[in-house]
């Protein structure tokens, strides 16, 4: 039997099936792309102009008094301190230089605000009780409550006899809290983290590093260009730090070879 030719069924079976993908691909893309463009409304660009009711003039120049850019954040915050009553409203300043100070006490990094974020305008923020989320079971069928106080398993209403996680706890055990809560605090004010002193004022940074041979503790120092002069009466090699030859006691001149 010979075997199907190369342009044979199969192959034509195969090219509908990746065009037909492709096919439903692009569908796919072109209905999620006019489903966008309709639920973000007309383009701004669009070529045709659109046919509307002129403005008020009250509304053009209220439009005209609002500065671009900065009008919508603080409608935002003014509309939301207006909803909810509780709401303070804190200076960004404060708020990254609270953070800085905790960076700096945990980590000993020394940040500035203004060169963190930017610090301009206010922040909400509400005021709220610390809680502990509890959780009950039913002593009846090992159920968990939710939001109501009825089971939904048994219909037992919740009472004392209902597990509680995590179990209320008694003044001695809250007395123990608080002084642990001490210990700790105390413990990490006394092994503060150690904190670099950069002022160079008082005295320089050296650098050292030690010896691989165990020797002499290596100190760096920057690289200096050695320079050499030979004296041009006898061609002897002038010491550092003297001016006149040693062996013929010529006064070192310009005319004297220097190296480099």
């Amino acid at each position: 039997m010979s075997s199907p030719a190369q342009g044979g069924p199969v192959a034509k079976e195969k090219k509908a099936g990746v065009g037909s993908r492709v096919l439903t691909r692009m569908k796919t893309i072109m209905k999620k792309t006019e489903k966008r463009m309709s639920m973000s409304g007309p383009s701004k660009t669009s070529s045709t102009p659109a046919t509307s009711a002129p403005a008020p003039a009250g509304a053009a120049a209220t439009a005209a008094t609002v500065a671009p850019g900065k009008s919508a954040p603080t409608d935002k915050i003014k509309k939301a301190s207006e909803e909810n009553p509780e709401t303070v409203r804190v200076p960004r300043t404060q708020l990254y230089e609270d953070r800085a100070r905790k960076l700096g006490e945990r980590y000993g990094l020394q940040i500035m605000p203004s060169e963190w974020h930017s610090t301009e305008g206010d922040a909400l923020r509400v005021n709220k009780p610390i809680r502990v989320r509890v959780r009950r079971t039913c002593h009846q069928c090992n159920t968990d409550f939710g939001t109501a106080k009825e089971c939904t398993n048994c219909k037992h209403m919740r009472c004392k006899m209902c597990t509680r996680y995590p179990t209320k706890r008694n003044d001695t055990e809250k007395q123990e809290a608080r002084e642990r809560r001490a210990v700790l605090l105390q413990k990490q004010k006394d092994n503060a983290p150690i904190i670099a002193d950069w002022d160079t004022s008082t005295k320089p940074i050296v650098l050292t590093k030690p010896s691989k041979t165990g020797g002499q503790i290596l100190v760096y120092k920057k690289p200096r260009q050695r320079c050499r002069r030979n004296c041009c009466q006898c061609d002897m090699l002038i010491l550092s730090g003297d001016k006149t030859c040693n062996k013929c006691g010529h006064s070192r001149c310009t005319d004297c070879p220097r190296d480099p």
